[in-house]
């Protein structure tokens, strides 16, 4: 990539609109839209102060055709998203309207961006950290207004700043080894062996909690898929049409009727709930629902957590118990459905592989139970966990060089505590300090910062 290139792409998302918006960012940015930027009342963008509008049109450069009618932003650099000089050009949010522009400013001598461009200059100019550069992604993603939150404050820099906090104790540790190193018979002033070893301590119980807590931030940032399974009849489409509130998945007495999967997503507490409804399990001959038992089997591949529902009138079947032997305990829950027409079953079959909490029973028709299972759901893919406070980790590129930086600590902090020399001291605290590094783009390769900013979307 080259930084003396200006880039420019299309902002907003394809499809109709009331606006759209086309970005230029870097050295010629002004100089380029002054080419296609045409003003009726002659105002000259390049005297335009930083945050200052104008109104006019964009007119073809190369045949001088008028293009759209437009309201064009200045922001002058270092005040701009990317650090460099920036315009935003405004203009009606069809896709013909904004090629168009795209086009003009492209043959006004911009190049095309490429995808997250625009975020990895601003981290290249050093507008943010790389961790904030990952949280812009998971804004624009994010599913629910608690995944929104967590992506907020990693943008305004509570990841950043835990990490920055960790490797500023551990640099101090390094200082104090490093010295010892060099000077092996004398007393060293500010530090001591026994103040070392309590930073070491409180960064280890810091970074613990940070790693505990990083499995529930990445649930909320990620969401939790849920496939709903059973033999046929037993009320999975009616169970998801309850989850939901609405009636999303077809509903018939028709055995088979679901022949393929169905997908909805719910806000459960702040966690975004992938619920699947899926083809009932049986042997069959019908060629069509072979195909759905045969994705049905896969999705359960990819499940983060598994419903099985059974039928209370007709208790555990042999296709039950078919279906439950294939089902992994640890991620999977029972639920017993139609209630509202039995109350009662032989559970022994199912103690002996799944807890008394993993168990609800339900009508999923009249609505009895839901907010059991809802409840069930959430404890089960979060868990009790940490009361939520401090730092919460959501990215698992963070949680892994998180975890190797925890690994790191607690192998200097045995060393320390079993006299190992200081030079092999040195040499796990800095692997640490490498590690927390990789999350804020201080240690971290090429490859992997073009890796990370490939997934954005063109024009962010």
């Amino acid at each position: 990539m080259n930084l003396q290139e200006t880039i420019a792409a299309i902002a907003t998302p394809t499809g109709i609109g009331a606006l759209g918006i086309v970005r230029i960012s870097g050295p010629h940015a002004l100089e380029i839209a002054a080419r296609v930027f045409s003003s009726p009342h002659k105002k000259n963008i390049a005297n335009l102060a930083g945050y200052q509008a104008a109104y006019g049109f964009i007119k073809n450069p190369e045949t001088g055709h008028v293009v759209d009618e437009v309201v064009i932003l200045i922001m002058r650099k270092p005040h701009s998203y990317t650090g460099e000089d920036m315009v935003e050009i405004t203009g009606h949010g069809g896709p013909v309207p904004l090629k168009s522009i795209l086009e003009a400013v492209l043959d006004g001598g911009a190049r095309l961006a490429e995808p997250g461009e625009f975020t990895l200059r601003a981290f290249l100019h050093g507008r943010m950290d790389l961790a904030q550069a990952e949280a812009v992604q998971d804004v624009i993603m994010a599913k629910t207004q608690k995944s929104l939150n967590l992506a907020l404050q990693q943008l305004e820099g509570s990841v950043s700043r835990f990490i920055r906090e960790s490797r500023q104790k551990l640099m101090e540790v390094l200082a104090y080894v490093e010295a010892s190193i060099d000077f092996p018979e004398d007393e060293l002033d500010g530090f001591s062996r026994e103040e070392g070893k309590i930073v070491l301590q409180q960064v280890q119980e810091e970074l613990s909690q940070a790693v505990a807590a990083s499995q529930r931030g990445r649930v909320y940032r990620e969401g939790v898929r849920v496939t709903i399974v059973g033999r046929p009849n037993v009320g999975k489409s009616t169970l998801l049409n309850a989850l939901l509130g609405e009636d999303r998945a077809l509903v018939t007495e028709v055995p088979g009727t679901t022949r393929d999967s169905v997908e909805e997503i719910i806000n459960l507490k702040g966690i975004p709930l992938r619920l699947i409804d899926t083809a009932g399990l049986r042997e069959t001959e019908d060629q069509v629902e072979i195909l759905g038992v045969t994705r049905t089997r896969e999705l359960l591949k990819r499940s983060d957590l598994v419903l099985v529902v059974l039928d209370v009138t007709e208790g555990i079947t042999q296709d039950d118990e078919a279906i439950l032997q294939t089902i992994p305990p640890e991620r999977s829950m029972v639920v017993v459905n139609k209630i509202d027409l039995r109350k009662e079953i032989d559970t022994g079959p199912l103690l002996d592989r799944f807890s008394p909490d993993s168990i609800k029973f339900i009508s999923a028709l009249e609505g009895q139970g839901l907010e059991k299972v809802l409840a069930a759901i959430g404890h089960k893919v979060v868990g009790e966990g940490p009361a939520g406070e401090g730092v919460m980790i959501t990215n698992l590129r963070h949680e892994r060089a998180l975890d190797g930086a925890l690994q790191a600590v607690k192998r200097s902090l045995q060393g320390w505590q079993e006299g190992v020399p200081v030079d092999l001291l040195a040499v796990d605290i800095r692997e640490a300090i490498s590690s927390l590094g990789q999350i804020t783009g201080e240690t971290v390769g090429t490859d992997i910062t073009r890796e990370i900013f490939s997934r954005y979307c063109i024009g962010k």
